[in-house]
């Protein structure tokens, strides 16, 4: 039984597009759409399953900007809708709160942080 738990597969191409668009200098709005495509594959199964596998709308807000060594951050919010294909289905409502910050190391080395 061991050889079979083993011999067991999974491929997963998951496609995430967010679209953003500014409605002030420092404040936007966001939604984002995950497709997912999943090969599950063993001795005893090929199975396929695919769709959309997650949904969600939100904001940006940039706090501030980057001054020398001090960092630019910002908060984004998301909202987790329940709005994806079946096989993916959400059964609640759910929220994603992120601090963002941003900093150059050298000229062209950046570091960006999420904390949520």
């Amino acid at each position: 039984m061991k050889e079979l738990a083993s011999s067991r597969s999974v491929t997963t191409v998951l496609s995430n597009t967010v679209l953003r668009y500014g409605i002030f200098e420092r404040f936007e709005v966001s939604g984002l759409l995950n497709w997912q495509n999943d090969h599950i594959q063993s001795p005893l199964e090929d199975f396929y399953q695919g769709g959309i596998s997650a949904t969600q709308l939100g904001f940006r807000y940039n706090i501030t900007k980057r001054k020398g060594a001090i960092p630019a951050i910002g908060v984004q919010y998301r909202l987790l809708l329940k709005a994806q294909s079946d096989t993916y289905k959400r059964s609640h409502y759910g929220s994603r709160l992120v601090i963002i910050t941003a900093n150059r190391l050298l000229e062209k080395v950046g570091l960006v942080t999420n904390w949520g």
